[in-house]
Formats: structure tokens, sequence, C-alpha cells
């Protein structure tokens, strides 16, 4: 494909309501995900909530690639927890 972004995950995913931040409630780990969900790439073993002691964890960008080429790492458009 000419001209099209192409957006992959750099680490394991996994379901979060931000962009640039893992975030796990008791509805995530349920399953029943609230509009939106994104997939955020995480390190394994890393999940926290916001009534931990340590907060959401950083979700790590997205690797982008254009005609075959590495444009960037960029978070997903969406729900950020960081302004």
């Amino acid at each position: 494909m000419k001209g099209v972004d192409v957006w992959g995950q750099t680490q394991r995913s996994y379901p979060s309501p931000y962009t640039d931040a893992r975030y796990s409630s008791s509805n995530i780990t349920s399953g029943n995900h609230q509009y939106p969900t994104y997939f955020v790439g995480s390190i394994k073993n890393a999940i926290v909530g916001f009534n931990s002691r340590l907060g959401p964890t950083y979700a790590y960008p997205m690797a982008v690639y254009k005609n075959g080429q590495f444009v960037g790492f960029k978070h997903q458009p969406g729900t950020k927890l960081t302004k």
C-alpha cells in the first residue's frame, strides 16, 4: 500500500481508556470495557490503577511507518491522561 500510515505496538498490548497511559479498572479486568477503549503498549505485569500508590503506568508509543519507511513513534489519537 502506498501513502498509508501503518501503526504497530512496540510492547505487549493491554486495554486502557487512555492512549498515553495504561490504566486498569475493575470494569476492564472483568471484561466490561467502556467506550472508548484503546490497546496500549506496556510492560507485562505492570497493571496499576488510580487507587494504586504508583498510579497509572506509561503507555509506550506506537511505531509508525509510511511506504515502508519508519516515520517515528507516536501515541494514537484519542483520550489522553496527560495534557
